[in-house]
């Protein structure tokens, strides 16, 4: 892989990071829509979420993040992308049956935990 690439500042396309095995694409910088692909681990959704976070506050609202092309989350990635969809950084499309499953398990298993169920 490529060391980490960014254009401009909160303008990633095509962003890579040594040792990540996902791609992060800006589909749409107005909206603040990202594809995602690849697998899902925990340093690679910490990189999404920087990416994400940075986004998110940039545009004023929650980012939009396609993961139809993700073909593996292990549970330290789901804990971090349940964090940001419940913390309102992002919102989720293209889950396949799989991954969306893993999702809803691991947001219950957070919710059991803190608590705080809503």
């Amino acid at each position: 892989m490529q060391s980490l690439k960014r254009e401009s500042s909160f303008n990633f396309r095509n962003y890579r990071g040594k040792n990540v095995s996902i791609r992060i694409t800006e589909v749409e910088s107005r909206t603040g829509t990202f594809k995602v692909e690849g697998a899902l681990h925990l340093k690679d959704a910490e990189l999404l979420e920087k990416i994400c976070r940075e986004t998110s506050e940039k545009i004023g609202r929650p980012v939009t993040i396609e993961l139809d092309n993700v073909c593996f989350v292990d549970s330290d990635g789901a804990a971090v992308i349940c964090r940001m969809k419940r913390e309102k950084v992002i919102t989720i499309e293209g889950l396949n049956l799989f991954i969306k499953k893993l999702m809803e398990l691991t947001e219950e298993s957070e919710c059991s935990r803190a608590a705080n169920c809503s």
